[in-house]
């Protein structure tokens, strides 16, 4: 009897630091994902900060531009980050980089009208954004020169979102996975979607600053 009472009370014990370990190990992981998610705001704080820092300083859009994207890829530990500008005849330019060394850059590299033709143009003009874990899986069979395009600049993945400017499309602000797929989750789209409205911020800024300009030329020159 007393072998059986002490083998009940061990396994009582046993169930209660079962429990216990189980609602230490709850807390363990509700406490890591709140620290996550709290580094994931005080980064997001400092890509805001470092965009609003640049826009007062100099109203360069080129140094805003490659600031946000050297953030971008930080924060998001993707392989290449870019700003691609659309020009009104379809064709397009990135015209901001920051890559992972051993993947081709993209900077400066001119892109025919097919990479965004019209139709799509119009698509991302109303705010569309895309969000592709694997390119092979989304293009290998239904586009597949668009598949062997991205495979030729070593895309796994992509996350794309567009910048707006007075309705219109002015370009976008892209993520890609190089090295692996991605499975892009809501709190990186959500980062993206705050990044671009911020460079359309900074792009009317500069554009403002360009009128600005070049009225006090034209008024300089008229005297």
């Amino acid at each position: 009897q007393a072998k059986l009472e002490l083998e009940q009370r061990v396994a009582e014990r046993t169930a209660a630091l079962r429990q216990a370990n189980d609602r230490l190990q709850t807390e363990i992981g509700d406490r890591k994902q709140a620290m996550e998610v709290l580094e994931r705001q005080n980064l997001k704080s400092h890509l805001f900060a470092q965009i609003a820092f640049k826009i007062r300083q100099s109203l360069k859009l080129e140094e805003i531009l490659q600031t946000t994207v050297a953030e971008v890829q930080q924060i998001l530990g993707c392989d290449r980050a870019i700003v691609y500008r659309v020009f009104p005849n379809g064709t397009g330019r990135t015209i901001a980089e920051a890559v992972t060394p051993g993947y081709r850059r993209l900077l400066n590299w001119d892109f025919p009208e097919e990479i965004f033709p019209v139709e799509y143009q119009q698509l991302y003009g109303r705010g569309t954004v895309r969000a592709v874990a694997d390119v092979q899986a989304a293009y290998g069979t239904a586009t597949p020169c668009l598949w062997e395009f991205l495979q030729e600049w070593q895309v796994r993945a992509k996350l794309l979102v567009p910048i707006l400017q007075n309705e219109t499309l002015w370009g976008f602000v892209i993520a890609h996975q190089c090295g692996s797929t991605r499975q892009w989750t809501d709190d990186e789209l959500d980062l993206m979607l705050q990044v671009s409205d911020r460079l359309s911020v900074a792009l009317a800024h500069a554009l403002l600053v360009e009128a600005l300009g070049n009225s006090e030329r034209r008024f300089r020159a008229t005297f």
